[in-house]
């Protein structure tokens, strides 16, 4: 564990083989399980929604509206809502936290088959016994579009995570893929004999895999629209299918009473689970690849578990969930919150059980410990806040006062205050000297996920997209957070834009004051530029439009129309004569920002333009696209450089070193790659993460490149020696956006909340800024560098 590691947590889940959820009527058609495992959804044809407890085992509420059979339900990304699809030719969408109907859509002419949402939340996609596929806007709740071609009803659909595309399986035995962007049909893929009841996709969007009537699932690459292998060994209909989150595994539930594990690989069956009670019709997996739910015929849901029959390191002893584990600051003791209702002390150096703590009704959710090692406190699932003596191992006392579970709690660093944040949507601040509720810190609008201490006065809690700072000192709400991004723009660090949907905001960091609100976009910006005498923004936007805003007197200044799509990166050349946009019209447009008019078109690119970048000479761009590929554009002679290509995944961002002789590409595929612009090759490939990449950016020495990953992670990797850090951030739960300073290699990192200030060579965060009404600065060290050990340099 290195220096500053705080805390970490980790699942010890053992002998959770077969859970039965019962209280359906009738048969389940469809499971979902939330993205932390914490619920599973089921939809049934007693026309009824549930919400079931998967650790606590039992139903947590039932959702009602349909007026028919549900036959699909689905759970967006930020597990807040659950679409359903039923035969009375309706979807509705129902809020997962107050447990509400907020809408329902209305379109199909007969029943509705399944239902799929987009990663980003924006759209569902619905399959239909009316023979059509139907896209809606989630946000807009209206119908975007209608796409045709299946010649009987679709069973079931899927959107790859990208959000380019949905795959459809229909019971004309075909599986079909769409272009959701363009709104067409790719492809079709044959060879079922009968109706495909089924379709799965592929994390990396590669591979699909369906299941039908004829017995088998098949596995189709994606990339080149052909057959990949027949998956052959079940007796009846395969019903579902799904895949491991790591692609190695597809699993299946059939009519044989059977669920199959198959290795994606070495395309054979690695093991056969046996419900001997009933068909299966429904089969999903955790997040973390360790249990399958499925819905039987039975009105059961029950969990399997998915262990690779290898032992890892086991720490025995808890009979139940492992929720939190925190490690003291001496790092001699690792203190365990479980829930089997126990908390356990094992001596790090011995690796052996010192103790158990029991008393508990319910289960831990969350265990932090003082820094002078002698108090635990444990937050629970029975609505309590539990302190310890960790030297005598006994309870000291119990506080009470929140109305649902604690999800997390903190001490602050006198070890005077316990700081507590729960399900009912309030953070509590706890005298842990006189063992007494202190003061109740109201705002939040929904359950607090994370409550962070910065010092002995300021705390920040976290609920969703809302952030709130609070003093514990006053006893309330400094501030409240919620917007889409921020980026810091003036080269003197002097200034930084944050904006919510269609509006930017402009802030002076040093004065800390709101200078300016900018209206006129229609609809979300993604992103923004500054001239380099920090006079003019400019904004690039979902509405299709550049825009050109006056800074010195706060008002627009041009509107540049030309692009048929979403504008997704500007950029502006040194000399502040020209705007560059791409966009996902597959273009990149160069706009004179004197004249106020489009200067030249570049056409190429097979797909949508998520990124460009300018050369400090301004002689090329550099633009990073859906297609794939790295172009190069010379912007003297107005034509097409050079294709970069290696990616096997959508490019996400481009950039340059400030030498210009480098371009550094980012992209989904988990790859960072090095071109020489000068050469027009290849230099290096980077694998280094988990999950994909939001964001590159590279310090103005060109020593250190900096990685922001959408799992709220960042990466720096130093390119003189190819040592590589991973930064761990505990502030947020939106994706990051990496960036860097001119002034003394500061790397800032933002996200929906505020700024993070780095420097690179210190290993340290040392200020934030959160913004509101008022903007707030503050230094923060809860955070830790942490080296890696996964990412090789090819």
């Amino acid at each position: 564990m290195k220096k500053g590691t705080k805390s970490v947590s980790k699942e010890i889940i053992e002998n959770l083989y077969s859970l039965f959820l019962e209280g359906h009527t009738d048969r389940i058609n469809s499971v979902a399980i939330t993205s932390d495992d914490k619920f599973v959804i089921s939809g049934s044809s007693d026309n009824t929604i549930r919400v079931w407890n998967l650790f606590e085992k039992r139903q947590k509420t039932v959702l009602k509206g349909h007026t028919s059979y549900i036959n699909s339900v689905v759970i967006t990304r930020d597990n807040q809502f659950v679409v359903s699809g039923s035969s009375d030719k309706t979807i509705r969408i129902w809020n997962l936290v107050n447990k509400q109907q907020i809408s329902m859509l209305e379109g199909h002419t007969d029943s509705v088959l399944s239902v799929a949402v987009t990663c980003d939340n924006r759209f569902v996609v619905s399959g239909s016994e009316d023979n059509t596929i139907r896209v809606w806007n989630l946000l807009e709740k209206r119908q975007e579009a209608v796409l045709e071609g299946h010649t009987s009803g679709i069973n079931s659909v899927s959107i790859t995570s990208d959000n380019q595309f949905v795959v459809s399986g229909s019971s004309d035995n075909t599986v079909r893929m769409w272009n959701l962007l363009k709104k067409r049909q790719e492809a079709v893929l044959e060879g079922h004999t009968d109706e495909v009841n089924s379709v799965a996709i592929s994390s990396e969007n590669r591979f699909v895999v369906s299941g039908s009537k004829d017995n088998t699932a098949r596995v189709w690459n994606l990339l080149e629209k052909r057959l990949e292998a027949v998956l052959e060994g079940h007796t009846f209909s395969v019903n579902s299918v799904a895949i491991t989150s790591d692609n190695r595994f597809a699993v299946s539930g059939s009519e044989d009473n059977t669920i199959r594990v198959w290795n994606l690989l070495e395309k054979r069956q690695e093991v056969v689970f046996k419900d001997s009670t009933s068909t299966v019709l429904s089969v999903a997996i955790t997040s973390n690849n360790q249990f399958v739910v499925s819905g039987s015929f039975d009105n059961t849901v029950k969990v399997w578990n998915l262990l690779e029959k290898r032992q890892e390191v086991v720490l025995e002893g808890h009979t139940a969930k492992v929720d939190s584990v925190v490690i003291s600051s001496d790092n001699q003791l690792v203190v365990s919150g479980s829930l089997d209702n126990s908390m356990r002390i094992w001596n790090l150096i011995e690796k052996r059980q010192e103790t158990v703590l029991e008393d508990y009704t319910n289960g831990v959710n969350s265990v932090a410990i003082a820094n002078n090692n002698q108090f635990l406190v444990s937050g629970s699932i029975d609505s309590t806040v539990k302190v310890w003596n960790l030297l005598k191992k006994q309870q000291e006392a119990v506080l009470e006062g929140h109305t649902s579970p604690v999800l997390s709690v903190a001490i602050t660093s006198d070890n005077r205050f316990v700081v507590s944040g729960s399900e009912d949507n309030t953070v509590r601040v706890w005298n842990l000297i006189e063992k007494q509720q202190e003061t109740v810190l109201e705002g939040h609008t929904d359950r607090v996920k994370s409550v962070t201490i910065m010092d002995s006065n300021l705390c920040y809690s976290i609920s969703n997209n809302e952030l709130i700072l609070w003093s514990l000192n006053e006893k309330k709400n400094l501030m409240k957070s919620v917007c889409y991004f921020v980026r810091l723009l003036s080269n003197d660090e002097s200034i930084c834009v944050t904006s919510f949907e269609n509006e930017l905001e402009v802030w002076n960091l040093p004065k800390k004051q709101q200078e300016a609100v900018f209206e006129g976009h229609t609809n979300t910006i993604n992103s923004v530029a500054i001239t380099s005498d920090n006079c003019f923004i400019v904004s690039g936007s979902w509405d299709n439009t550049v825009r050109v805003w006056n800074l010195l007197e706060k008002k627009q200044e041009a509107v540049f129309e030309g692009h048929t799509d979403i504008v997704w990166s500007v950029v502006i050349t040194s000399d502040n004569r020209f705007v560059v946009s791409g966009s996902w019209d597959n273009t990149v447009r160069v706009w004179n920002l004197l004249k106020k008019q489009q200067e030249v078109m570049f056409e190429g690119h097979t797909d949508g333009v998520n990124s460009v970048a300018i050369t400090s000479d301004n002689c090329f761009v550099v633009s990073g696209s859906l297609d794939n590929t790295v172009r190069i554009w010379n912007l003297l002679e107005k034509r097409q450089e050079a294709i970069l290509e290696g990616h096997t995944n959508r490019v996400s961002s481009v950039t340059i070193t400030s030498d210009n002789r480098l371009v550094v590409s980012g992209s989904w595929d988990k790859t960072v790659r090095v071109w020489n612009l000068l050469e027009k090759r290849q230099e290096t490939v980077l694998e280094c993460h988990k999950d994909e990449l939001n964001s590159v950016a590279i310090t103005s020495d060109n020593r250190f490149v900096v990685l922001g990953f959408l799992d709220n992670t960042v990466t720096v990797w130093n390119f003189l020696n190819k040592n590589i850090k991973n930064l761990i951030m505990t502030t947020n739960h939106i994706s990051v956006q990496a960036f860097v300073s001119k002034l003394e290699n500061r790397i800032y990192l933002s996200s929906g909340f505020g700024i993070s200030i780095l420097k690179p060579d210190e290993n340290s965060i040392y200020h934030e800024f959160f913004f509101d009404n008022n903007l707030k600065e503050f230094s923060n060290d809860n955070y830790c560098f942490e080296e890696d050990s996964l990412p090789k340099i090819a």
